[in-house]
């Protein structure tokens, strides 16, 4: 199966359909992203960020101390490789927090895209991150570098991101 299409998820979930959604809300469309999520129930958004080059959708846990998180970017030139898109975002996390460091990197032809593990000076970041013509989205699992990890948290985030689905503004889950 194919990932990341306009019909498919940016990563794989459980195959009960049943236990896919437990503690996610209802998929919605966000145009704004070009994507459909289904953030965890209960989590709050923080307002949309955009500019000429990207529109970003976190939202925020009970606790604080974890976050979901979508971000879209417009690329100055279609099929730009998804190691210089990654490039550019760390480079990005680091002027706004200070700090970027790659932990990790693996390709994944399931997405088709990068799964990357990234800290900056504030948050440590669990990524997809696929790139198609002029756009690239980064669906992210995050946590807080200054407080522990919440597992139960951080679990609904990562399940959260690995059932949204990129590059359309409708689509069936």
């Amino acid at each position: 199966m194919r990932l990341a299409s306009a019909s498919d998820a940016v990563g794989r979930g459980p195959s009960d359909a049943s236990d896919v959604y437990a503690a996610l809300e209802t998929p919605v469309s966000y145009p704004e992203l070009e994507a459909m999520v289904a953030p965890p129930v209960g989590w709050q958004p923080d307002p949309l960020k955009r500019t000429s080059r990207h529109a970003h959708q976190a939202w925020i846990s009970p606790s604080g101390q974890t976050a979901f998180g979508v971000i879209r970017m417009n690329l100055p030139l279609p099929f730009i490789g998804a190691d210089r898109v990654l490039k550019g975002f760390l480079d990005e996390m680091k002027q706004t927090e200070g700090d970027a460091a790659l932990l990790s990197r693996t390709t994944d032809r399931r997405l088709p895209g990068i799964r990357f593990v990234a800290e900056g000076g504030q948050y440590k970041l669990r990524a997809n991150l696929v790139v198609r013509g002029f756009r690239a989205w980064a669906v992210y699992a995050g946590t807080r570098r200054d407080a522990p990890e919440v597992p139960g948290e951080l679990d609904l985030a990562e399940r959260a991101r690995e059932l949204t689905r990129i590059g359309a503004s409708r689509a069936r889950f």
